[in-house]
């Protein structure tokens, strides 16, 4: 049989419910969620375990504390009256991103960053 997949956001509502009180059975009879499926997450739920949402396509050339810190760099540009433009911010991210995995960035990278 096939396996179906559920929203991040709808399957972690539905088990927020259960931890709140709602019996299982009632939380699935009311989502299109299989009552195993969410006992199983439930399970999880109590570890402090829940679904993240998924990036679909290819992994981010910046890691996080660079993007982060990209973002610092905006910011700082932004409240010292010189916004940095979309050429701009291409230009570090790719010189950041060429330092540390020997590619550059692209259109694409920007519209995912800024999304």
């Amino acid at each position: 049989e096939k396996r179906r997949h559920y929203a991040p956001r709808r399957l972690n509502s539905a088990v927020k419910r259960v931890l709140a009180g709602d019996s299982a059975r009632s939380v699935s009879d009311s989502t299109p969620i299989p009552y195993r499926t969410l006992t199983k997450w439930v399970a999880k739920g109590k570890i402090g375990i829940f679904r993240a949402p998924v990036r679909h396509g290819p992994a981010s050339l910046l890691s996080q504390p660079a993007e982060a810190c990209l973002v610092e760099w905006i910011v700082g540009r932004q409240l010292v009256g010189h916004p940095a433009s979309r050429k701009e911010i291409i230009f570090k991210a790719g010189t950041m991103s060429s330092m540390a995995t020997g590619q550059t960035v692209g259109g694409g990278w920007y519209r995912r960053f800024m999304g």
